[in-house]
């Protein structure tokens, strides 16, 4: 085989590989499409296929099916809390650790009040297990990270297992919005302060009053 075919085969596999990426996230976007206005049980794998462009047959390569991709946009949508929450607060002012919960909660609910689709995949009460296990997989990293903002900004005492502690609070305060959703449109800020208490109530369990703030070198 000379150098040329070689380069030639690699060319191919990069260009099919291209192709992949690109079929799979038209896949996800139109699966966003439908669900911005239609529940989920009324979208169909097909009718998705047909609207990202690619052959029903070909879109079984990337998904299983709709539920699939439920679970891709799942993870796309947890990535952005995550994203949010990893955001440098040098500008905000916060004087408890109860005003961090409080900026969190008001963060998220931008998020899930301005994304019908948020909506409906992470807090839809019809959504199965396996897209309910990739959500869960998110809240874990959001956890984490919230976890290190919690010791980049206080002086944070032992409490063991704070991850898991923070995955438990936010299951608490989902579980709040997912109930509130199945008569309601969208969340109220009534519901968003039950949340914060909920959240606050909880941690105050293992959380003093007062932390510290981290006095940053």
């Amino acid at each position: 085989m000379t150098v040329r075919q070689v380069i030639g085969r690699r060319r191919e596999t990069t260009s099919k590989q291209e192709r992949g990426v690109q079929r799979r996230k038209k896949l996800v976007e139109a699966t966003r499409h439908f669900l911005e206005t239609q529940d989920p049980q009324e979208v169909s794998f097909r009718e998705i296929a047909k609207h990202a462009g690619v052959p029903e047959g070909s879109a079984y390569h990337f998904f299983a099916n709709k539920y699939d991709l439920f679970s891709a946009l799942a993870a796309e949508i947890g990535e952005k809390f995550a994203q949010q929450a990893a955001q440098p607060l040098d500008d905000v002012h916060l004087s408890s650790w109860q005003d961090f919960v409080t900026l969190l909660i008001d963060q998220s609910v931008s998020i899930y009040r301005a994304d019908p689709v948020a909506r409906k995949v992470l807090l839809g009460a019809t959504m199965p297990n396996e897209v309910r296990k990739t959500d869960q997989k998110s809240v874990h990293a959001y956890a984490e990270t919230v976890r290190a903002q919690f010791h980049e900004l206080f002086e944070m005492p032992k409490v063991t297992t704070f991850t898991q502690r923070l995955i438990y609070a936010l299951i608490i305060i989902d579980a709040i919005f997912e109930l509130h959703l199945r008569s309601h449109e969208n969340l109220d800020d009534g519901i968003v302060d039950e949340a914060k208490f909920a959240m606050i109530g909880y941690l105050s369990n293992f959380l003093p009053p007062v932390l510290e703030p981290r006095v940053k070198s």
